[in-house]
């Protein structure tokens, strides 16, 4: 166990400063995109899961901070970045498909928070951004089916967006939407993102 595993389980024994944990969170999360840019092939998948590790806790902590666009921003650039690196997604099922529902539920966090704020630019981003990723989560959750370390909530309330909801999108140029779609798709969110200045 490391001292950012040991600060976490002390914090969520102790309920430490959340200011304290996000900084770490962040901090470690750094170091760790820092090390995946530097792995070869035989560390790559090691590496990517404890970046996804500590991008989730560090998405949670955002948000508890009321910070669900810079944490779905975290997520979705990261997703990026690993797919770029040529992380396979099935060699981490359940963590990729995590990750995935979290960007859903953050990115409709950071719709409403831009709505509640008035910011009709970044709520139209937002929305565009959470439809795209209920298809590709959706298309996903099918195809790697986890089984544990997922919640099955929240991957049942994103199966049944994607089926009944008519403004998902269910082809991506002209394509079905598949797992395969997921580099283009992240990569027209963190064009948005971009836009919003929330990703540099």
């Amino acid at each position: 166990m490391n001292r950012y595993e040991r600060y976490l389980d002390d914090y969520r024994a102790e309920k430490a400063n959340t200011g304290e944990l996000l900084a770490l969170t962040g901090e470690e999360l750094a170091h760790s995109i820092a090390r995946l840019a530097e792995a070869d092939q035989a560390e790559l998948t090691q590496a990517a899961v404890y970046c996804l590790e500590v991008a989730l806790d560090h998405c949670r902590e955002l948000c508890r901070g009321a910070m669900p666009d810079q944490a779905a921003a975290s997520l979705i650039g990261l997703l990026f970045m690993l797919l770029h690196r040529k992380v396979n997604p099935e060699s981490l099922p359940a963590l990729y498909c995590r990750a995935l529902t979290q960007v859903v539920f953050t990115s409709f966090a950071a719709a409403q928070k831009a709505q509640s704020e008035g910011d009709a630019y970044a709520r139209e981003h937002w929305t565009a951004i959470v439809l795209q990723q209920v298809a590709l989560a959706a298309a996903t959750l099918r195809f790697l089916a986890p089984t544990e370390g997922v919640n099955p909530d929240q991957c049942a309330k994103i199966l049944e967006i994607a089926e009944k909801d008519a403004s998902v999108p269910t082809t991506w140029h002209s394509a079905p939407i598949t797992p395969r779609s997921a580099i283009d798709i992240l990569g027209d969110s963190t064009s948005r993102l971009l836009a919003l200045g929330l990703l540099d």
